[in-house]
């Protein structure tokens, strides 16, 4: 096993090292989205677990890696000095490109669903597509699902119009035109942009952490 150990002789001064708080900062972002990719391809391989509880963990995703992108900008802009280390420099075009207004995707998509569906359950998300889903389910003559469950226990309801519905405003903010091609653009551009932060944010934390801790490698 490999451990990067904190300097002991650090102990009292390092509680206060901007360069090490905002270390600690990254890792918190690339954790959290770590995690959640790790839950996700679990599931993936198991087909006991329904589209919608896939749909969620996708949400957390997009959620956290907004989040993280948003973060990252603010260490940015409150501590300038990141921006000189040679990290920051090798990788400072695809940080220009894609980690802020410049990218559609940042802005039109993970900003809506972090704000209106991840955290906040804004009511226009059930508004702005209740009627096309009545419209949509009358015409093609299927059934209104509000719930539905295998059993009589808790852990095995499905909120199925609600799940529908957040579905849909999610692939709403996609500009393909089919449900199936949306959703493709969805994985695409979320799992590129995620790769794109998290390579740039492990390639940056390393420089910053470099003066205060050691490498130690003991064996399991």
């Amino acid at each position: 096993m490999k451990r990067l150990i904190v300097k002991k002789d650090l102990y009292q001064s390092i509680k206060d090292d901007e360069k090490f708080l905002e270390a600690i900062q990254l890792c918190r972002i690339l954790s959290a989205i770590q995690y959640n990719n790790v839950i996700y391809a679990m599931l993936i391989e198991n087909e006991e677990f329904d589209t919608y509880l896939k749909l969620h963990l996708v949400i957390y995703y997009a959620s956290f890696l907004y989040e993280g992108i948003k973060k990252f900008n603010t260490i940015r802009n409150r501590w300038k000095e990141l921006e000189n280390l040679e990290s920051f420099e090798k990788n400072k075009e695809i940080i220009e490109d894609n980690f802020g207004e410049n990218n559609s995707f940042f802005t039109d998509v993970l900003y809506y669903i972090r704000r209106k569906v991840a955290i906040h359950f804004d009511r226009h998300v059930v508004v702005r597509k209740f009627e096309e889903f009545l419209n949509e389910s009358k015409r093609e003559n299927e059934d209104v699902v509000f719930i539905e469950s295998k059993t009589d226990i808790n852990k095995d309801m499905k909120f199925s119009l609600a799940n529908n519905l957040n579905f849909r405003y999610i692939l709403g903010l996609i500009t393909d035109k089919s449900y199936e091609e949306k959703f493709k653009t969805l994985a695409l551009e979320l799992t590129k942009l995620s790769k794109l932060f998290c390579d740039t944010i492990q390639e940056i934390i390393p420089e910053l952490i470099q003066d205060y801790c050691v490498l130690i490698e003991q064996e399991n």
